[in-house]
């Protein structure tokens, strides 16, 4: 049974989506959703430090402890085409917290004025160079579009035989710009959060007519093999939710490959952190895995 809070996020979705159901429109789009980090709480002790990582500008968000030993690199979601660092800046510092680990959040160009490969290659140059030179251990973690970025940039970067992040998380995670997963028809009306139609509209701005099929850009089409421990959380009130389970079928090692659903969750509840027990859990497994691996990398 989902929590109060939930209940009722969901409903207030549910009676935006009834109110104002209208077409795709970008410039909307990004108007509303730009203060996503609205949905949670402040975290307590935190402290944002902007920088400039590889020619890009990121956030970097100091949590109230820092141990020292790991740093987490977060590629936000918005479909390739929505969102910023700051969108995400309360979410990252609730992971900070979780993780006593700093979070640094690329702002990676967005399409359609950069559309693909742009933000793939650049998130990969700030990863490579925090990999390189912070001395840290390097948990990669994304969601929706970045949780798509996430696993494109592993492929990316074994395949250039670069040094890999300890780990990575998805959540909610986009990984077919196809929308051929099963749940993108069956979830249906209980996405309130989600649409087929704004989704393909986002994903042709982005690929500006290269293949939806290339890995780089829907890396359920790629080669799984020698990739560092994944862990997925996806939502069963998700059109996007089979996105993540489909990975099971990928050929990814049983023991590096950790899948797990939140059934009466909606597409990326991870933004209300602090105002939904649900989130807050999520948080709490997601800093777990990452001191995990921290360790068993470190030994």
């Amino acid at each position: 049974m989902p929590s109060k809070q939930a209940i009722q996020v969901e409903a207030e979705y549910r009676a935006k989506r009834d109110i104002e159901p209208g077409t795709f429109d970008l410039d909307r789009e990004r108007t509303d959703t730009e203060n996503a980090f609205e949905h949670a709480t402040m975290p307590s002790g935190i402290s944002l430090e902007r920088m400039t990582v590889s020619g890009r500008n990121c956030l970097l968000v100091h949590p109230r402890e820092d141990r020292g030993r790991s740093e987490v690199v977060y590629l936000h979601g918005g479909a390739f085409c929505l969102m910023s660092a700051m969108s995400y800046h309360r979410l990252a510092g609730h992971l900070a917290n979780a993780c006593c680990s700093p979070v640094l959040i690329p702002d990676y160009s967005l399409a359609p004025e950069k559309p693909f490969p742009h933000a793939l290659h650049e998130c990969r140059d700030v990863v490579e160079d925090r990999i390189s030179r912070s001395g840290k251990s390097v948990a990669l973690v994304g969601d929706s579009a970045g949780g798509g970025l996430v696993l494109s940039l592993l492929m990316m970067m074994r395949d250039a035989e670069s040094t890999l992040p300890r780990c990575a998380t998805l959540l909610s995670p986009w990984l077919d710009l196809t929308l051929s997963g099963n749940s993108v028809r069956s979830v249906g009306e209980d996405d309130v959060v989600l649409n087929r139609s704004s989704l393909a509209a986002m994903a042709e701005l982005y690929l500006d007519g290269h293949s939806p099929t290339d890995p780089l850009a829907s890396p359920l089409f790629g080669s799984m093999s020698d990739l560092p421990p994944i862990y997925v959380q996806v939502s069963g009130k998700d059109i996007l939710r089979d996105d993540g389970l489909r990975l099971e079928a990928s050929g990814l090692p049983s023991d590096l490959l950790t899948i797990e659903e939140a059934a009466e969750m909606l597409h990326s509840h991870h933004l209300f952190c602090g105002n939904m027990p649900e989130a807050d859990e999520a948080i709490a497994r997601i800093s777990a895995f990452i001191r995990k691996h921290e360790t068993i990398n470190s030994d």
